[in-house]
């Protein structure tokens, strides 16, 4: 057996290290996010041409939702799984589809939003649909290629800018929801969240404050988290053995909005090296074990990663390194690739030089 992990970056350092502890054999391959949206006949085709069409190879992903249908879809491949669906990955990749599941749930509020394939000479929003609007590609990550409008002439042009981030080039704009930000991760029965702390344009991330959601919380706030959280897991039937990220804004009046979901971690680390801190799980090793079963047979001990567990950690997004105080507690750091800012809309995390975490007992 051997686990061919797709498209690698700092995040996977965890999952990497879990791998080398089981022994097991690996090594990473770079596949173009657009090759999520490929059938299953084409794929066929482009795991035999790089010879990869074979049982003993295990797709792996995590972090990413196009590498994770990416994933599933080949491994259904080698595996000769028949009638799958891939509801929940094409969910988690496509945010038309979570607005429309959502649509008429009763429990979970969604931003006014219109759906875009093709957008020239749009002039009109629809009535519910009043600026600020975010615009957003239907098919990103990491905040890439989010923009906040106020100006309606400027719509369109920034429509065009915000399609190149959408591997299906199409669109959504949605009313921006004022309110607080917050993450949920969950993982086999445990649940952490944090708190967004933006920049003034109210999109981009300055750092993120987590901690454990607790399941029978007194807190107002953690229970209406709670209970939003496990509604959307049912709504979109999430598998919680293989995580998921959840980010809803509460407004001042209580009132809770989906703003994304997704069947697997959170990115930049929260879902495992932030989660392991929080909670005392290991979760590269856990994830790592459940995944391989659902294509293999494979019996490893499981250990928590430590018994030792943290009571805050934060995620800061930095132009400079951790300073030496931050050093003393330091989870982890990386060195980003630098982007050019926009007064429109921010490149994901990749707008800060330093992305690192820092644990608080």
């Amino acid at each position: 057996m051997k686990l061919i992990l797709i498209n690698k970056t700092f995040e996977h350092s965890d999952l990497i290290n879990a791998l080398k502890f089981y022994e097991i054999n690996w090594f990473s391959i770079k596949i173009s996010s657009s090759k999520a949206l490929l059938s299953l006949d084409k794929l066929k085709k482009f795991l035999k041409k790089k010879k990869l069409n074979n049982k003993n190879f295990i797709f792996i992903s995590s972090q990413s939702d196009h590498s994770l249908l990416l994933a599933k879809k080949l491994n259904a491949i080698n595996f000769n799984l028949k009638n799958l669906s891939f509801s929940s990955e094409k969910i988690s990749v496509f945010k038309n589809l979570q607005r429309k599941f959502i649509l008429n749930n009763r429990k979970i509020l969604s931003p006014n939003f219109m759906y875009l394939e093709k957008f020239k000479n749009i002039s009109n929003l629809p009535g519910a649909v009043k600026l600020p609007v975010i615009i957003k590609p239907n098919a990103s990550s990491g905040s890439q290629g989010v923009i906040k409008v106020s100006n309606r002439k400027k719509i369109e042009s920034l429509l065009k800018i915000s399609s190149r981030y959408s591997v299906d080039k199409k669109i959504l704009i949605e009313n921006y929801i004022k309110g607080t930000h917050y993450i949920i991760d969950v993982f086999c029965g445990q649940y952490i969240y944090g708190i967004k702390l933006k920049s003034s344009n109210g999109i981009l991330t300055k750092n993120i404050q987590f901690q454990r959601l607790q399941k029978n919380s007194k807190n107002i706030i953690e229970k209406k988290l709670f209970n939003a959280t496990n509604e959307v897991i049912k709504v979109f039937n999430f598998d919680t053995n293989l995580q998921v990220t959840i980010e809803f804004i509460l407004k001042k009046d209580g009132r809770i909005y989906l703003l994304e979901a997704a069947n697997r971690g959170g990115g930049v680390c929260i879902s495992n090296l932030i989660f392991s801190y929080l909670t005392g799980c290991d979760v590269s090793k856990l994830f790592i074990l459940k995944w391989i079963n659902l294509y293999k047979k494979f019996n490893k001990d499981y250990a928590l990663r430590s018994t030792l567990k943290y009571k805050k950690v934060i995620l800061k997004y930095s132009k400079k390194p951790p300073s030496l105080k931050e050093r003393k507690n330091l989870i982890f750091e990386a060195k980003l690739k630098i982007k050019k800012p926009s007064i429109y809309f921010t490149d994901g995390v990749f707008l800060n030089n330093y992305v690192f975490a820092v644990k608080i007992k």
